[in-house]
């Protein structure tokens, strides 16, 4: 026992490896599945709510990290699109019609999830939102980009988003 201190816990053989699974978790939760949902969050929660919405049948499995959904619980509690600087540094990354297409699917996302639980079970609210910056460079930069992207998105949300 030389190098080691005095009155320390014992270390597991193979502290490296998972337990695995029991005899009856994987008989009963692991065979014949249809459907992996990978995150216990929002988003896997409802994939898995519209999996099972249109296969009835369907054996699916919600797997996560964590005994809590994921990102979910640790988030600051809204539901965007996108704010100016976001959208600007994806209109330059993947382009105008795939930053649209972008908005277009997180916009229908927050509508199936409005849908679906109803603004008071989510607490939803339509405040707006306001973007600080600590960068003047890109203050600006966003600024400029206002007209283009409230030109580019009314068609998507109904009207100018900023």
């Amino acid at each position: 026992m030389s190098g080691q201190p005095k009155n320390t816990g014992f270390m597991p053989k193979h502290q490296d490896e998972a337990a695995g699974f029991s005899y009856w978790e994987t008989k009963g939760w692991l065979q014949d599945l249809d459907a992996v949902v990978v995150g216990g969050g929002i988003v896997g929660m409802s994939a898995a709510l519209h999996l099972r919405a249109n296969h009835p049948d369907w054996h699916i499995l919600i797997l996560d990290c964590t005994t809590l959904g994921g990102a979910t619980t640790r988030n600051a509690g809204f539901a965007c699109f996108g704010s100016p600087s976001e959208l600007l540094e994806d209109w330059k990354q993947l382009g105008a019609e795939s930053t649209v297409d972008l908005v277009k699917m997180r916009w229908e996302g927050l509508r199936v999830l409005r849908q679906t639980w109803g603004d008071d079970a989510i607490g939803y609210q339509a405040c707006g939102a306001i973007e600080a910056f600590t960068d003047a460079d890109l203050m600006d930069a966003c600024n400029e980009a206002l007209p283009d992207l409230n030109e580019a998105l009314t068609d998507v949300l109904g009207h100018p988003p900023f």
